[in-house]
């Protein structure tokens, strides 16, 4: 195999990781936002837009529960599950 060809399999690897770190944190950042008075709107909509693409999709498969919304934490384990499944790849 072409050690070449491993690294770039490897770094794509790390960028799907990464992306799905920072979509876990944007998503958590957002609840919090919710919860804190006086956020700047340029913030939460900066979080509306980098999340919408992920929660969208559970919001209209789960409905609000007691007024309230359970598609972020049913996105965070989905993605969770996810990442649990790309591979680690050895350094060195």
């Amino acid at each position: 195999i072409n050690p070449l060809s491993d690294r770039v399999v490897c770094t794509i690897f790390d960028v799907a990781r990464i992306v799905l770190t920072v979509e876990g944190i944007a998503i958590v950042a957002r609840i919090v936002a919710s919860w804190v008075p006086d956020v700047p709107p340029g913030v939460t909509s900066t979080l509306h837009r980098l999340t919408d693409g992920v929660l969208l999709p559970f919001q209209l498969l789960i409905p609000l529960i007691a007024g309230l919304d359970f598609s972020p934490l049913a996105a965070l384990i989905v993605l969770q599950a996810i990442a649990h499944y790309v591979p680690i790849c050895p350094t060195g």
